[in-house]
């Protein structure tokens, strides 16, 4: 059973990296974020990843997070508006994503943490 859930959690990850809306998401445009190596970013244990995206009033924006597996763990995303206040949380074990209509165009922070006690290299999509 665990396996073919995450199955269907990786065929819905591709099937959201494959979609491509011709305005949406982040106003400089789709991102795969990188590290200042050009790699993966690394979440710690205990020291959650903070990112900060400009994303466009009215229309669909999304992150996804997807963990290295090793070994698997629950990983959380929070986006919050300029104001502070959580728009939305999701939290999955190893892949997860939300999305969401942003009333206005603004930056958002999304914070990304994880209930793991090694670290973990993350695939990070902005959409």
């Amino acid at each position: 059973m665990n396996t073919l859930r995450s199955t269907i959690l990786a065929m819905l990850a591709a099937l959201l990296l494959s979609i491509a809306a011709a305005h949406a998401g982040p106003v400089a445009g789709h991102v795969r974020v990188r590290n200042e190596e050009g790699g993966k970013p690394v979440l710690r244990p205990g020291e959650p990843l903070q990112l900060r995206n400009v994303f466009r009033g009215n229309e669909r924006a999304c992150v996804i997070v997807e963990g290295d597996y090793d070994p698997s763990m629950k990983l959380t995303i929070e986006v919050r508006d300029a104001a502070d206040k959580v728009v939305v949380s999701r939290s999955g074990t190893d892949l997860v994503a939300v999305i969401w209509y942003p009333p206005r165009t603004e930056q958002y922070k999304i914070v990304i943490s994880s209930d793991g006690k090694v670290f973990n290299e993350l695939e990070i999509v902005m959409k």
